[in-house]
């Protein structure tokens, strides 16, 4: 009897004790399922973290898929351009190496020509003739500088020769600058191709470009009729008259001195 009495005291003691422990394991079950639930919440966000970031590796991959093509592409025409220069630079290298002999071959024709025009230059009609050696010695300036090469050197000196020739054939009103009496004054001029050069500074000085011994100067007019002839001359060109004939006073290099 004594021995029931203990061991329903002892289901007693055991009944109370698991009587005062359901409220602790309840709650400590609760606390379990909440850390479950934030444990489901943390891998769904890791989840989709990760199909983000896979998402974004795909399209980082994609794209640097398609960079990697675009730059093959502009190293194949960067190649191919490479290789036109190349081309072009070789042709041009042989341009260069055939120029050179040629050079070498009209370079004294060059220079010889080029005294020889510059001193018919010099010796010629005085008309603007320090504009006129000033572009010719430009030729020769580019010349010496390697700018410009011996055959392009006589192209240049051609057209230049061309343009004095022209210079022949025409008449012309125009303005330069004339000694008279020793002193610089800026005149009208008449040229008659490139034998007669007659000026007029002011309104009554008049006079002609005269060549004595192969040196030009300038003369004045003081015969009368002469001025009016030469009045006459200035007047018909301003008026874009200047062909027809004209009564002039002998200006001829060959004749200068001649009895009038």
């Amino acid at each position: 009897m004594k021995q029931l009495t203990k061991k329903w005291a002892t289901w007693a003691l055991l009944g109370g004790a698991a009587l005062l422990s359901a409220p602790a394991l309840a709650d400590q079950l609760a606390d379990m399922a909440t850390r479950l639930s934030n444990l489901r919440a943390d891998v769904e966000t890791l989840s989709s973290e990760l199909a983000a970031e896979t998402t974004d590796g795909r399209d980082q991959l994609r794209s640097l898929s398609r960079q990697k093509s675009e730059l093959e592409l502009e190293i194949k025409k960067e190649q191919t351009r490479t290789a036109k220069i190349r081309q072009v630079i070789n042709e041009r290298r042989r341009d260069v190496q055939a120029a050179k002999k040629e050079d070498g071959e009209m370079a004294p024709l060059f220079e010889k020509n080029f005294l020889a025009v510059r001193e018919q230059v010099a010796q010629s009609l005085p008309f603007h003739t320090a504009d006129r050696l000033a572009e010719l010695d430009k030729i020769m300036e580019q010349y010496k500088a390697g700018l410009v090469s011996a055959p392009k050197g006589v192209g240049r000196l051609w057209s230049f020769m061309e343009d004095e020739f022209r210079l022949t054939r025409e008449n012309g009103l125009y303005q330069q600058t004339v000694m008279v009496n020793g002193q610089p004054q800026l005149a009208e001029v008449v040229r008659i191709g490139m034998v007669m050069l007659f000026f007029k500074a002011g309104d009554r000085t008049l006079g002609k470009a005269v060549n004595t011994d192969g040196k030009w100067s300038y003369e004045l007019i003081e015969d009368k009729d002469q001025q009016k002839q030469v009045l006459s001359l200035f007047v018909s060109f301003k008026k874009q008259i200047r062909q027809g004939f004209f009564t002039l006073p002998n200006a001829l290099p060959e004749l200068v001195g001649a009895a009038q």
